[in-house]
């Protein structure tokens, strides 16, 4: 595997951004109800990682 990608999945940021893009995603083809749910638990995801895996 590319050492850059490696270097890149290690970092909390690259993990909130791919947890933000596919709740942004997955939104544009569900009902409004779940819209909420999802991006609840998107915000939920990205703060746990925020929280518990400290930036280098």
């Amino acid at each position: 595997m590319n050492p850059r990608l490696v270097s890149l999945l290690k970092e909390p940021s690259t993990w909130r951004g791919i947890i933000l893009l596919i709740t942004g995603t997955l939104g544009l083809s569900i009902s409004t109800e779940e819209v909420d749910v999802l991006i609840n638990a998107g915000f939920i995801l990205s703060g746990a990682i925020g929280a518990f895996i400290g930036d280098e």
